[in-house]
C-alpha cells in the first residue's frame, strides 16, 4: 500500500496551476499554519495494514521542518519508506535538514517549470524561487539523495520549454527516468488521468483536515474522514473501491493480485465481482 499524507494547506508559494485552494504566505508570520494533528496515529495504522510506502505533501511540508521530521522518524522506525514532495525553496540553506534526508534514507520530489528563471517565477508567483529551488536540488544531489522532477505543462507560459527544461535537469544530475512531464490535471472530475490503468488501487489520500481519497485528485471521492470514522472501517471502504475499480476495469487478473496483495477477503471479492 502506498500513502499520500497531507501535513498542511499552508504554503510559501502560489503556484498558478495548485489543485487546492492552500493557506498561501502562511510563514510570513501573518498566518498560522495549520497542520494535520493525527499524522502520528495514521503512520501506526497504516503499519499495521502493510503499507510500505508513505510521502508526505502538503500545501508545503517543509513549513512544518520539526513535525517533519518527528513523522519520518516515525515511519521509518515502521519500516515504511518515506517520500517529502516539497518545492524545495525552505531547503537552500538548510543543511541540518539535508543531512537528515540523508541519514534517514528520505527520497524527495519536486515541481521544476522552466529553465529560465523568469519563467518559473511567474509560475510559482514568487520571485527568487527559482533560485531557491535550483540550489536546493543541487544541494541534495551533492548528498547522493535521489531526487524527483516533476514538470507540469502550463499553456502559454512555460509550454515550449519543456524539452529545454528536460535537458537542464539532467546537466544537474537528474536522471531522465526521475523526470515527470505532465499536464495539468482537472480535480474532482473523472478526466483528472487515464482511469482506466490500475494505478488506484493500493493508494490512499490522507487529508489534513482528515477526510480520505483514493488519490490526491480525485477529490470528489470521499472514503471516510479520520478519525470520526475508524481507521477499520476507511480501510474497508478504500478496499471495496479498489475492488470495484478492479473489476469495472475488466482487469481480472490485476483484480486477483491485489486481493491476495492487499490482504482483501475473499467473500469481500466475491461479493464486489457479483455487483
Amino acid at each position: 500500500m502506498f500513502a499520500w499524507i497531507e501535513l498542511t494547506p499552508s504554503c510559501n508559494l502560489r503556484c498558478v496551476h495548485c489543485y487546492v485552494n492552500y493557506d498561501f504566505e502562511a510563514n510570513d508570520g501573518r498566518t498560522q499554519i495549520r497542520f494535520n494533528p493525527f499524522v502520528p496515529e495514521l503512520i501506526d495504522n497504516l503499519a499495521k495494514v502493510g503499507c510500505k510506502m508513505v510521502q508526505f505533501i502538503g500545501g508545503e511540508p517543509l513549513l512544518l521542518k520539526t513535525k517533519l521530521e518527528e513523522y519520518i522518524r516515525l515511519a521509518k522506525s515502521k519500516n515504511m519508506g518515506v517520500e517529502v514532495y516539497s518545492n524545495l525553496t525552505l531547503l537552500d540553506k538548510n543543511e541540518n535538514l539535508v543531512n537528515f534526508f540523508k541519514e534517514y534514507g528520505v527520497y524527495i520530489a519536486t515541481s521544476f517549470y522552466s529553465y529560465d528563471e523568469n519563467t518559473h517565477d511567474r509560475i510559482t508567483q514568487k520571485p527568487g524561487s527559482f533560485r531557491k529551488t535550483l540550489e536546493a536540488i543541487k544541494k541534495v544531489l551533492s548528498k547522493g539523495i535521489d531526487v524527483r522532477v516533476g514538470i507540469v505543462i502550463i499553456k502559454n507560459l512555460n509550454d515550449q520549454h519543456i524539452k529545454d527544461t528536460i535537458r537542464f535537469l539532467q546537466k544537474l544530475g537528474i536522471k531522465k527516468t526521475s523526470i515527470r512531464v505532465d499536464n495539468i490535471r482537472e480535480v474532482g472530475t473523472e478526466k483528472t488521468c487515464d482511469v482506466e490503468n490500475s494505478c488506484l488501487p493500493g493508494k490512499a489520500c490522507f487529508s489534513y483536515n482528515g477526510y480520505v481519497f483514493p488519490c490526491i485528485f480525485f477529490r470528489n471521492i470521499i472514503l471516510g474522514k479520520y478519525p470520526e470514522d475508524s481507521f477499520d472501517k476507511i480501510m474497508s471502504n478504500l478496499k471495496k473501491f479498489w475492488l470495484q475499480k478492479m473489476f469495472s476495469d475488466k482487469n481480472i487478473r490485476t483484480a486477483e493480485k491485489f486481493i491476495s496483495r492487499l490482504g482483501i477477503p475473499q467473500d469481500l471479492a466475491k461479493i464486489v465481482r457479483i455487483q
